[in-house]
C-alpha cells in the first residue's frame, strides 16, 4: 500500500474520532470508569471509623447504665419466694473432670428486706432425712450478692468492652472486668477460715438499657491452709437473669446458675434452676421441715459474702 492510500484511509478515521468519536469514547469507557471510581469513594467514607474518643463515651455512657440498673435491680427487688433446684456433683481427683452424682437439692429462697434466706424441703426427693453430703460446696448468694460483687462502687471493678452479640431481638454488649483482691468482697469460707479472691470474668448486658443478662466470675490463685499446708482454692460462677412476673409486676431475676468450686482436691458443682417466683405476703408461711438434719462431717465450703 502506498503512503498515498494509507493517508486516505487515516485521515478519515481521524476526523471522525476528532467530531463524534470523542463523545462516543467519553460516554462509553471513560464516564463509566469514572463512576465505577466514585462508588468505592462512597463506601470508604461511610465506612470510615468513629473516632475512639466517640466510642469511649459510648462506652462509659452504658458502663454507667449497667451500675445504675444493677442498684435498681438490688434496691429494688420487693419481698418474694421461690423454688431452687441443685443438682451436685463431685470430683476428687483435682481435675474437675471425673463427675460423680452428690445430691439433688429442694430448697426454698426467701428474698425479705433484701436479705436472702434458704430453707431445705427435700433431698433427692426425700423430706423425711435431709442429710446432704458434707466436705462439699455449699452454693448460695446467687441474687443481689453476685451482683454487688461486680457492680458496687466500692469495689472498684475495671471494664473493657470485648464484643456486640445478639440474642433474638436484643443486642448484648460484652464487657470484661476485673476487681483487685484489696476491693473485692467476693470469696470462700470453710469455718474456720476465710479468703478472699480478686476476681475477673464477663458481663453481657443489654446495649440500650443495661440490665445485666448474664454475669460469669472466676476467681484468681487463691489459697487456704491446714496445719503446715497450703492448697488452692477457688469458684467460678455463670448466673442467667430473665424477667419475671411476681403479682403482676416484672422484675428481672435468675433462671439458672452454675457454680464450680474446689477446695484443695476436692471439686464442687452445684447446677441450679429457680422456679415458682411468687410475692411474699406478711401471712406467707415460709416451710420448715420437721427432721431437717446435717451430718457433721468436714465443714463444706461456701461462698463469703
Amino acid at each position: 500500500m502506498t503512503t498515498a492510500a494509507i493517508r486516505n484511509t487515516v485521515e478519515p478515521v481521524m476526523r471522525w474520532f476528532r467530531n463524534s468519536g470523542l463523545k462516543v469514547f467519553l460516554k462509553a469507557c471513560l464516564l463509566p470508569a469514572l463512576a465505577g471510581l466514585a462508588v468505592p469513594a462512597r463506601i470508604a467514607v461511610a465506612q470510615a471509623p468513629v473516632p475512639a474518643v466517640a466510642v469511649a463515651d459510648d462506652h462509659a455512657a452504658l458502663i454507667a447504665r449497667m451500675r445504675q440498673a444493677a442498684h435498681v435491680y438490688t434496691q429494688g427487688l420487693e419481698d418474694f419466694l421461690c423454688t431452687k433446684i441443685t443438682t451436685r456433683s463431685g470430683d476428687r481427683s483435682g481435675a474437675g473432670s471425673r463427675w460423680k452424682p452428690l445430691d439433688a437439692q429442694e430448697a426454698e429462697v426467701s428474698y425479705v428486706n433484701h436479705k436472702e434466706a434458704e430453707t431445705l424441703l427435700k433431698v433427692n426427693g426425700q423430706s423425711a432425712n435431709l442429710n446432704i453430703k458434707q466436705g462439699y460446696f455449699v452454693p448460695g448468694g446467687e441474687f443481689g450478692a453476685s451482683l454487688l460483687q461486680v457492680f458496687s462502687s466500692s469495689v472498684h471493678a475495671q471494664f473493657t468492652f470485648d464484643h456486640q452479640e445478639s440474642a433474638g431481638a436484643q443486642q448484648l454488649c460484652v464487657f470484661r472486668y476485673r476487681v483487685p483482691l484489696e476491693t473485692s468482697r467476693w470469696g470462700m469460707s470453710d469455718g474456720t477460715q476465710n479468703v478472699g479472691f480478686a476476681h475477673h470474668g464477663m458481663v453481657y448486658a443489654d446495649c440500650d438499657s443495661g440490665a445485666v443478662l448474664r454475669l460469669h466470675m472466676e476467681s484468681e490463685p487463691a489459697q487456704m491452709h491446714r496445719l503446715m499446708f497450703h492448697f488452692p482454692v477457688g469458684e467460678r460462677l455463670d448466673v442467667s437473669y430473665r424477667p419475671t412476673l411476681i403479682a403482676g409486676k416484672e422484675f428481672l431475676l435468675p433462671y439458672s446458675a452454675e457454680a464450680i468450686a474446689w477446695y484443695d482436691a476436692d471439686w464442687t458443682r452445684a447446677e441450679m434452676q429457680f422456679q415458682n417466683y411468687r410475692k411474699f405476703q406478711s401471712d406467707s408461711r415460709i416451710i420448715i421441715p420437721d427432721h431437717q438434719e446435717i451430718v457433721p462431717d468436714p465443714p463444706s465450703p461456701q461462698p463469703q459474702p
